[in-house]
């Protein structure tokens, strides 16, 4: 399973990347509600109902309590090792880690989280 992050989207929205495209064609590619709303929230509302439906087209991994409280306990370790991690960042590795999902991503934020767990990472 490929958890793709609102970065990755970004850059194959615009048209300025596919190399997400085979991702998206392996029928194993997702997002997660924090992806959503990111994309969603970053685009005129006329535009929001043709990207909602595009979206629909791949699996959505829930943001349960389970990821939350893994989330939380790695940027815990971040902290106390002097590294802030962004909340919304965190969320999504959260939600990749407890789904065993590879993160795709254009954000170098994810790399710096992964040498506090075993988060899976792809980096565009």
């Amino acid at each position: 399973m490929y958890l793709i992050d609102t970065s990755a989207w970004i850059n194959f929205l615009r048209k300025r990347d596919d190399r997400l495209v085979p991702f998206l064609e392996s029928r194993t590619a997702a997002h997660t509600d924090i992806v959503v709303f990111e994309l969603l929230s970053g685009i005129p509302s006329a535009d929001q109902s043709e990207l909602n439906r595009f979206l629909a087209l791949f699996a959505s991994l829930p943001l349960t309590q389970a990821a939350a409280l893994k989330a939380a306990a790695v940027a815990s370790t971040m902290r106390r090792a002097g590294t802030r991690p962004q909340t919304t960042d965190m969320l999504i590795a959260g939600v990749a880690l407890i789904h065993d999902a590879t993160l795709i991503h254009r954000d170098s934020d994810f790399e710096r989280i992964k040498r506090y767990c075993p988060l899976s990472t792809i980096e565009l």
